[in-house]
C-alpha cells in the first residue's frame, strides 16, 4: 500500500505560529515549533515546522552498561508556496530528520522449554572448547526482563533522512499541466538487533552483517537514494 502525507499548505494572509512541549518520565522531553511566514502579498509564503522528541531508555543493559529503549529523534519540514498568476502554481517541500537511538532490545522466552532441542543449544565461547549452553542464557535474560534489564550486545537504530519535492501546476481554460518531481536520500543507516536476545554472541541481524558480506562487492547498504 501507499501513506499519502499531507502537510499543511502555507498563506498568504497572515503571519501564524504555534509552540508545544511535552515533559515526562524516564526524561521525557519534547518540542515542537511550527510558523507560516507571508513574503509577498497574495503570491508568496512559506511554512515550517521543527520537531524534537528525546527520551532517556528505560532497559539497563547489564553487559555494558548501555541504557536501551531511548528516544532521540529530530525533524524539520519547509514549505513555499509561489502564486504569481491565476494559472501557474509552485509549491516546494523540503525535509530533514536525524535519529539516534538504542533500541528496546530482544529478550529470550523458550516456547517448549522441556523439549530436547531446548537442553542440547550450545555455541563455542571462543576461548577453547568451552560451550555456552544456550537455555541457561536464555532463562537468565527472561529473569531479566521482569526487572527492566537485557543483556544483548547490540541493539541500536540510527539515520539520516533528507527529502525534497517540486510540484508546479498550470490551470488553463479546458485542461491542467502538472509537473511533481521529488529526491529522497537516507544516509548513515544503523539498524541493528540481537535477535538470541542473550549474552551469547550467536546471532546478529542488520546492516553490519549486510556489509560483511556485500561489502566486498562494493553494494553499499547503509545508504540509500
Amino acid at each position: 500500500g501507499a501513506i499519502l502525507v499531507s502537510t499543511i499548505s502555507p498563506n498568504t494572509e497572515a503571519f501564524s505560529g504555534t509552540a508545544s512541549t511535552r515533559l515526562g518520565n524516564f526524561g521525557r522531553r519534547d518540542a515542537k515549533l511550527s510558523m507560516n511566514i507571508p513574503l509577498v502579498e497574495d503570491s508568496l509564503a512559506m511554512r515550517f515546522s521543527v520537531n524534537s522528541v528525546k527520551r532517556d531508555g528505560y532497559l539497563d543493559n547489564t553487559l555494558d552498561g548501555r541504557t536501551f529503549g531511548d528516544e532521540d529523534r529530530i525533524a524539520a519540514t519547509a514549505r513555499v508556496l509561489w502564486e504569481p498568476s491565476d494559472i501557474f502554481t509552485a509549491d516546494l517541500f523540503t525535509y530533514f530528520s536525524e535519529t539516534n537511538e538504542n533500541g528496546a532490545a530482544f529478550t529470550c522466552l523458550f516456547a517448549n522449554p522441556e523439549s530436547n532441542l531446548a537442553g542440547q543449544l550450545s555455541y563455542p565461547t571462543g576461548v577453547g572448547s568451552n560451550l555456552y549452553t544456550f537455555r541457561p542464557a536464555c532463562n537468565s535474560s527472561e529473569d531479566l526482563a521482569k526487572d527492566n534489564k537485557v543483556a544483548v550486545n547490540i541493539s541500536e537504530f540510527k539515520m539520516t533522512s533528507e527529502l525534497a519535492g517540486l510540484s508546479l501546476a498550470w490551470d488553463l481554460d479546458n485542461f491542467e499541466i502538472k509537473s511533481i518531481t521529488g529526491l529522497g536520500r537516507q544516509q548513515d543507516i544503523v539498524s541493528e538487533d540481537d535477535p538470541d536476545g542473550t549474552s551469547i554472541e550467536a546471532l546478529q541481524s542488520g546492516f553490519l552483517t549486510l556489509e560483511s558480506y556485500l561489502g566486498n562487492s562494493g553494494i553499499t547498504v547503509d545508504e540509500e537514494e
